[in-house]
């Protein structure tokens, strides 16, 4: 309970006592011939413990605080390092790298372990983003509020806070909120640049193409080295066929992350779509370099060798596809179709690719 609370608490006893000390001194008072009033002592006692009361209340923390170390202990949080404030700020990032990831997870069981009463609005914005990735979605709502509840200034933990609210809520498709959201965080923050990429990812699923460039190239130009915003932004530009702004937007990720698979993968994507075969191979095996486990790399690889008579390679790539994603749909039908063009059923084509078709 906070300060203020015990502070209203007092001012309320005081004020029934008052009124309890008015109520008895009428009832107890006795008119005599010389027109004297006597009060009984018990009504003298209750006025005095109102003023009492009265006091300590007006005298606010300095009175409260002095007897009640335990409440001016729930009432301070441990503040954050400035190192610890900036990692727990890449929380709100989409993809923190792998060094900043396994970071967090001290982070995250520092956050855990520390008394509700002792958290700062950093470990809610780790804890929040914890349980947001978990797709526990109430947790993390409950969370990023209470760490909007406290007391404090720091604008850009504020700001990521409430961005990551917006990305909650827009996970659980409500869009509207998590535009306002996104918005808020905005305002607090103009040169923050994660909300916007967020509202880009937004207005791209909901098909908002110019809404989600406009989106996506604020980011960038709050902060040019945004690899996932020119990753998206390259994204959309596949989406409505211009497959050359798109490459360029890629190579621009590429740039900045050389080691992004997805930046790869992506880009063979809109070669393999401007009928640049060998250059979709090399970007898809680039992909495949940064993530030997990329089943969506080897499915189109597999789909590129296919499409130029390469049975056996598209078999292999089909595979290995397979291998790391038994689910994968699109790799289960291109398998299935190889198998029918060459001619094997039953047995033969279980055995050939690894799983039941």
């Amino acid at each position: 309970m906070k300060i203020f609370y015990v502070q209203v608490i007092l001012f309320v006893l005081s004020a029934g006592l008052f009124t309890a000390g008015i109520y008895l001194g009428l009832m107890k008072m006795r008119k005599y011939s010389g027109g004297l009033v006597q009060h009984s002592t018990f009504t003298t006692t209750i006025f005095s413990s109102g003023v009492i009361l009265a006091l300590a209340a007006a005298a606010g923390p300095y009175i409260v605080e002095a007897f009640s170390p335990h409440l001016h202990a729930q009432a301070e949080y441990t503040p954050f390092s400035s190192e610890k404030r900036e990692l727990a700020l890449t929380t709100a990032k989409d993809r923190p790298s792998k060094k900043d990831a396994s970071a967090l997870v001290e982070l995250i069981k520092e956050a855990e372990l520390r008394k509700k009463d002792f958290r700062a609005p950093e470990d809610y914005l780790v804890l929040s983003t914890e349980a947001w990735r978990s797709k526990d979605f109430d947790s993390a709502l409950a969370h990023a509020f209470q760490g909007l509840s406290l007391s404090q200034d720091d604008i850009k933990v504020k700001a990521a806070l409430t961005l990551r609210v917006g990305t909650i809520y827009a996970d659980m498709k409500k869009n509207n909120m998590a535009i306002q959201k996104y918005n808020v965080a905005i305002s607090l923050d103009p040169t923050f640049p994660w909300p916007h990429y967020y509202l880009g990812n937004l207005n791209a699923s909901m098909g908002k193409n110019k809404a989600a460039e406009k989106a996506y190239k604020q980011a960038i130009k709050l902060d040019p080295g945004y690899a996932h915003a020119h990753n998206n932004l390259g994204n959309l530009y596949n989406k409505i066929g211009e497959h050359r702004l798109a490459v360029s937007a890629y190579k621009e990720a590429l740039k900045l992350n050389p080691d992004y698979a997805n930046g790869h993968y992506n880009l063979g994507i809109a070669y393999d779509k401007m009928g640049m075969m060998d250059d979709a191979e090399r970007s898809y095996k680039e992909a495949l370099n940064a993530d030997p486990e990329h089943a969506y790399a080897l499915n189109n690889l597999g789909f590129l060798y296919d499409k130029q008579g390469r049975s056996a390679e598209a078999l292999k790539a089909y595979k290995e596809a397979l291998k790391y994603d038994p689910n994968h749909s699109n790799a289960l039908f291109n398998l299935k179709n190889l198998n029918k063009k060459l001619g094997l059923s039953g047995n033969a084509a279980r055995k050939n690719s690894g799983v039941l078709i």
